[in-house]
C-alpha cells in the first residue's frame, strides 16, 4: 500500500513541475538551472551522442539560454528543448541528430554551432520542430467549450481507453497535450511491480525506504524512456480540423468529431504533431486505435 502512495506523489508531483516548465517563463524568472544543462548518460536520447559531444551540445543550450535568445528550457527526461521566443518544442533526439551531423566542429565551436541550429528550429517547423500559436483559441468559445474544457475534451479522446500502453497525458494549460506511447507490451501495472522489486532489492542493500525509492523511480524513469515515445499534440492545429468538421457535421456531438480528427492527426506527419523520437508504424497505430475507442 505505502509502495502505490508513493508512486502516487511522484507523479501528482511530476505534473506539476511539467506544467510549471510548460506554461513559460514569468518576465523576472529563469526557467532553467544549471542541473537542466547536466550530462547524466541517463535517458535514451543521449546515447546518441559521445559523452564529448553531449557536454559541447550542453555548453551550447546553457550559452544560449544566457544569451539575447533565451531563456530556453532543457527537459531532457522528456526529451526536449522548449524555446519562449518564439514558442517552440525541439526534439532532443532531432536535436542531437543534427548536431553530430555538423561534425567535429560542433565539438570544437559548440556555443555558435547550437545557435545555428535552434535558430534553424525557430525560423523552420519540421519532423522533430514544433511550433506554436499564441492567442488560438476565439474568446467566444467553441462550441460552448473554453480553453480547458476543450483540452479536456482531446485528453478523455486520447486517454479514456483501456490500452494501458498510452500512459502519462498531460495539458500545460495553453495549447500543449503530450501522451506517452508504448509499444513493447509493458503496462503501469508492470512497471509499479519492477519499481517494488528494485526497492525491496536496494532495502536488502542498506538503502532506507526513502533512497530506495529514489533509486528505484530514477532506473525505472530511465528504463521507460528507451521503451516509451512521446507524442506533443498543438491544440490549435486541432482546432484548425475542428471548425471545418463542424461545418461539415453540424449535429456531430463534439467527442465524435475528435475521435475522427485525432487519430487521422497522429497517425500521420501532418502539422501540429510531434512524436519525440520518429514513430514506428505499431507506435502509430496503438495511439490511433486508442482514440477511436470510445472506453465501452
Amino acid at each position: 500500500m505505502w509502495i502505490a502512495v508513493g508512486v502516487i506523489a511522484v507523479l501528482v508531483l511530476v505534473g506539476l513541475v511539467v506544467w510549471w516548465l510548460l506554461r513559460g517563463p514569468d518576465e523576472d524568472e529563469d526557467p532553467s538551472s544549471d542541473d537542466d544543462f547536466a550530462v547524466e548518460r541517463r535517458w535514451d536520447w543521449e546515447f546518441q551522442l559521445t559523452e564529448e559531444q553531449e557536454k559541447a551540445l550542453m555548453e551550447g543550450l546553457q550559452a544560449y539560454h544566457k544569451s539575447k535568445d533565451g531563456p530556453i528550457h532543457v527537459h531532457s527526461e522528456n526529451a526536449q528543448v522548449l524555446l519562449f521566443a518564439p514558442h517552440t518544442v525541439i526534439s532532443l533526439y532531432f536535436l542531437a541528430h543534427r548536431f553530430v551531423a555538423l561534425g567535429p566542429e560542433a565539438v570544437s565551436y559548440p556555443v555558435s554551432s547550437v545557435g545555428r541550429l535552434l535558430d534553424e528550429c525557430a525560423d523552420k517547423e519540421q519532423p522533430g520542430v514544433l511550433h506554436l500559436r499564441d492567442d488560438w483559441f476565439p474568446d467566444a468559445g467553441v462550441d460552448g467549450m473554453d480553453t480547458s474544457a476543450f483540452a479536456d475534451l482531446v485528453m478523455d479522446v486520447l486517454m479514456k481507453h483501456p490500452d494501458q500502453r498510452v500512459t502519462g497525458g498531460s495539458w500545460n494549460g495553453d495549447s500543449l497535450v503530450e501522451t506517452d506511447v508504448r509499444a513493447t507490451g509493458r503496462t503501469l501495472g508492470d512497471d509499479r511491480s519492477a519499481l517494488g522489486e528494485d526497492m525491496q532489492e536496494a532495502m536488502q542493500h542498506g538503502a532506507s525506504s526513502d533512497e530506495a525509492f529514489e533509486r528505484a523511480y530514477s532506473r525505472q524513469q530511465a528504463d521507460r524512456s528507451r521503451h516509451t515515445n512521446h507524442l506533443v499534440l498543438d491544440l490549435a492545429r486541432v482546432l484548425d480540423h475542428y471548425g471545418p468538421a463542424r461545418q461539415a457535421q453540424p449535429q456531430t456531438p463534439p467527442v465524435d468529431l475528435l475521435r475522427m480528427i485525432l487519430p487521422r492527426m497522429v497517425a500521420s506527419e501532418i502539422p501540429g504533431v510531434l512524436w519525440i523520437r520518429p514513430a514506428t508504424d505499431d507506435e502509430r497505430t496503438i495511439l490511433s486505435d486508442a482514440a477511436w475507442n470510445d472506453g465501452a
